[in-house]
């Protein structure tokens, strides 16, 4: 009798940690497909990697990764469709990503990572919709403000801040040059910290990225084409800078001849 209820106890221990491993399982492997997803753009992967932050969410709807990453993946589903001009899709995705984002501030109304990205969400929108900037530029720039008195180390807060700080039009508060110090300081915070643990991870190479974008739209295509090459080096399977930024500097430095 003894034996039969210490096996019984150890089975039902048993079943609580492999119930507690399922999210964080459901979690990484998501944030697999949304590497995937982000480095070839493609939509299969990020939708899948939604799936999976979606289903580890129903399992523990407190878990905060689960809900973030929920968040990020409709964040990078509304970047692919505001690139593919699918307006109805962008809204969706931005609106889910705004919400969900909005669901861990009310837990937390000073997590750096959600505020952040709450104030990107913004900055997409003013990207698809320049005539949203009177509404939403302040409302952003305030809370990128916010997050970097929160968070002033914290490199994704500074490649946000950075990108959204590009990306507005100059009259609601947009600046390259602002943008780069941003940006410059993303780029250092990363590699200064790159064997440190990160539960978040993602950034470094968007960080490049934008670096490289900013210094393109500040005519630099030098600067910007070492940078680009130096991202590859991180992520070589980046395809918006092999098909699109670098040829596009490269092109600017040494235009085909006619």
């Amino acid at each position: 009798m003894r034996s039969i209820l210490i096996i019984t106890v150890l089975i039902f221990c048993s079943t609580i940690v492999i119930k507690a491993q399922i999210p964080d399982v459901l979690i990484e492997q998501g944030k697999e497909l949304l590497n995937k997803g982000t480095n070839y753009s493609d939509v299969g992967y990020l939708i899948e990697a939604e799936q999976h932050f979606q289903q580890a969410l129903d399992l523990d709807n407190t878990n905060f990764f689960a809900q973030y990453f929920l968040a990020y993946t409709d964040y990078r589903l509304a970047i692919y469709y505001m690139q593919t001009k699918d307006d109805e899709q962008f809204k969706n995705y931005i609106q889910l990503s705004i919400e969900e984002l909005k669901t861990i501030l009310d837990s937390d109304d000073k997590d750096p990572e959600a505020l952040a990205l709450l104030a990107s969400d913004y900055g997409e929108k003013i990207r698809e919709d320049s005539s949203l900037a009177p509404q939403l530029a302040p409302k952003a720039l305030s809370l990128i403000s916010q997050v970097i008195e929160i968070a002033p180390d914290n490199p994704r807060v500074q490649l946000l801040a950075g990108k959204l700080i590009l990306t507005l039009p100059e009259k609601y508060g947009g600046n390259k040059v602002k943008a780069l110090v941003h940006l410059q300081k993303s780029v250092n915070l990363f590699q200064a910290n790159r064997e440190a643990d990160d539960p978040i991870g993602w950034g470094y190479i968007f960080a490049l990225t934008w670096l490289g974008i900013n210094y393109t739209e500040l005519n630099d295509y030098t600067t910007a084409a070492k940078i680009y090459n130096k991202a590859l080096e991180v992520e070589p399977d980046f395809l918006w800078i092999t098909n699109v930024l670098l040829p596009d500097v490269e092109n600017k430095l040494n235009p085909p001849n006619e």
